[in-house]
């Protein structure tokens, strides 16, 4: 992040012939003109021999305005796309997009791309990463045409429009296995649809519509190897219905009002777990001697969990490297 930074004399990075990978994230006084000396530079790749081809831009932040836009199209190495906060796109900028045969991560985070948008990227069957969190403009219709990218595999959908109707329509996409749901209006059935996805990492923090009946839907995802459920109103029953994900291997559970010395206790069934986070739940220093017997367990945050004393054994606290306090 530099945000006195501003464009390089024209032609500075078509000069940089090994270049790969820049990033502009932060830098507010950058404008589109830059892509233009990248597209220069791209040029010169493609005379040289070898693979090494320039892959990576992140422009978050950056003012470039459609126009300016349109001269990506030239750099065809491009395989990861960061556009966050960009808020010029629209489906004519997707149409840029298209030409780009070999990309394969795309963020639009916090922009104003919408489902029409995501439509018109449908020729992007590479494409295994999209980060769509906090575009408002984001609702189940998108969803829909999410089903036109076989190949995706990380979705992040946080603090959007999309629903439990619009999950359904995810359930088809073969290799999804890291998706991010938080602050999302999804209910329990949309735990149902994700079932039948290779679900590796799941974030649905703050999904104020899942209840213990949801958690119970986790024992269908055997693969599970990191969850987040932080600000959940479950109780300790929930996670016991976590017992059979024998690959879990970190969770998180911050903020969550009902938990107790109980839930600990029920999580000593998860062989892998490794990593803990029980910020500001109802725990006791009873959590932490049953913590101590969990075996692979090296790493808990137990922050703002006011009724930990003081007599909390301090040998437990480093060797399980137990981080307390405010």
């Amino acid at each position: 992040s530099c945000p006195l930074l501003k464009n390089p004399p024209y032609n500075t990075l078509s000069k940089f012939i090994n270049l790969l990978h820049l990033d502009l994230s932060g830098c507010p006084l950058i404008t589109g003109s830059c892509i233009e000396d990248l597209s220069e530079l791209s040029a010169s790749q493609a005379k040289t021999s070898g693979n090494r081809k320039f892959s990576y831009l992140n422009l978050k932040d950056c003012l470039v305005n459609s126009r300016e836009f349109d001269h990506l199209e030239t750099i065809t190495s491009i395989s990861t796309l960061l556009l966050s906060n960009c808020n010029f796109m629209n489906s004519k900028s997707m149409e840029t997009l298209t030409n780009l045969p070999f990309l394969r991560s795309l963020d639009f985070s916090n922009s104003s791309i919408d489902s029409a948008c995501i439509q018109t990227l449908k020729p992007l069957k590479l494409l295994s990463e999209l980060n769509l969190a906090q575009c408002r403009n984001i609702d189940n219709e998108t969803l829909e045409h999410l089903q036109d990218f076989p190949n995706l595999e990380d979705l992040n959908l946080a603090d959007t429009a999309a629903s439990t109707n619009g999950v359904f329509y995810l359930q088809t996409l073969p290799k999804l296995s890291s998706i991010n749901l938080s602050f999302s209006k999804i209910t329990n059935k949309a735990l149902s649809y994700l079932s039948n996805c290779p679900i590796r990492y799941l974030n649905i923090a703050h999904c104020n519509r899942i209840t213990n009946k949801g958690i119970e839907l986790l024992g269908s995802f055997p693969l599970l190897y990191e969850l987040s459920l932080s600000g959940l109103k479950i109780n300790n029953y929930a996670l016991y219905q976590l017992r059979t994900l024998s690959s879990l291997s970190i969770l998180y559970m911050r903020d969550c009002p009902l938990l107790g010395n109980l839930g600990i206790y029920y999580l000593s069934s998860l062989p892998e777990l490794s990593s803990l986070d029980v910020s500001n739940c109802q725990l006791t220093n009873r959590s932490i001697k049953t913590l101590s017997t969990f075996r692979k367990l090296s790493e808990v945050s137990m922050k703002s969990c006011h009724r930990i004393t003081n007599s909390a054994p301090l040998e437990l606290l480093n060797r399980l490297n137990i981080v307390t306090g405010k």
